[in-house]
C-alpha cells in the first residue's frame, strides 16, 4: 500500500513521504499518513481528493483480498479534523433528538463518514440509532430515537376446543382408567 500511493502521488508530480503506516487489527483497517507540499490539493473541497485517492489506493490494495482490508488515508491532519467536527455535529443533532422527539437529518456525506457517524452513534449514544436515506451524492445519515414498543408481546398459549367454549379439559385417553375408556381401546 505504502509503495502504491507513493507511485501515484509521483504520477501527479508530487513527492509524497509516509510518516505513520498502521494495521489496526480490529477493524481490519490499514491507515497510512503521508506529508507533501501541497496538501491542501488533497483536503479542500470536503477531502474529495483525498477520498478519491484513499478509493482507487484501496482498490488496488484489495483486491483479490480476503478479508477485505478497509484503508484509510489521510495527510494535513484531515481526519482528525474531520472526526472532530463530526463528532460535535452528531452530539448536537442527538441533543436535538432527545429534546425534540424529532428526527434529525444530516447533510449528505461520503459513505465514509456516514459509516463514522453511525459507529459512534451505536458506540456513544444508547436508546439512540441511525440510518442512512437518499441515493448516491445526496445520501445522508438520519439520527432519531430507538422505538420502544409500548406493549410487550403476549405469548401465544394453545387452547383446546373445550377450553374455549368454558368445559373442563379432557384427559388424554392413556390417563383415563380402563373403566371409562371406550372398549376399542381396552
Amino acid at each position: 500500500a505504502k509503495t502504491v500511493l507513493l507511485k501515484i502521488t509521483s504520477l501527479m508530480g508530487m513527492e509524497a513521504k509516509i510518516t505513520e503506516a498502521r494495521l489496526e487489527g480490529t477493524d481490519n483497517l490499514l491507515f497510512l499518513r503521508f506529508e507533501c507540499a501541497d496538501s491542501t490539493a488533497f483536503i479542500e473541497d470536503n477531502g474529495r481528493g483525498l477520498q478519491a485517492l484513499q478509493f482507487v489506493l484501496n482498490s488496488i490494495v484489495s483486491r483479490k483480498r480476503e478479508p477485505h482490508m478497509a484503508l484509510r488515508l489521510d495527510t494535513g491532519g484531515y481526519w482528525d479534523n474531520k472526526e472532530k467536527e463530526l463528532a460535535r455535529m452528531v452530539e448536537d443533532a442527538v441533543n436535538s433528538v432527545k429534546a425534540n422527539s424529532a428526527p434529525c437529518r444530516l447533510e449528505p456525506m461520503p459513505a465514509s463518514m456516514r459509516k463514522m457517524v453511525h459507529n459512534l452513534v451505536k458506540a456513544s449514544y444508547p436508546g439512540i440509532e441511525t440510518s442512512s436515506e437518499g441515493e448516491g451524492r445526496w445520501r445522508k445519515v438520519v439520527i432519531r430515537r430507538v422505538e420502544i414498543s409500548q406493549t410487550a408481546p403476549i405469548e401465544a398459549v394453545p387452547v383446546r376446543a373445550e377450553e374455549s367454549k368454558g368445559l373442563p379439559p379432557e384427559t388424554p385417553a392413556a390417563e383415563k382408567p380402563a373403566a371409562e375408556q371406550p372398549a376399542e381401546q381396552k
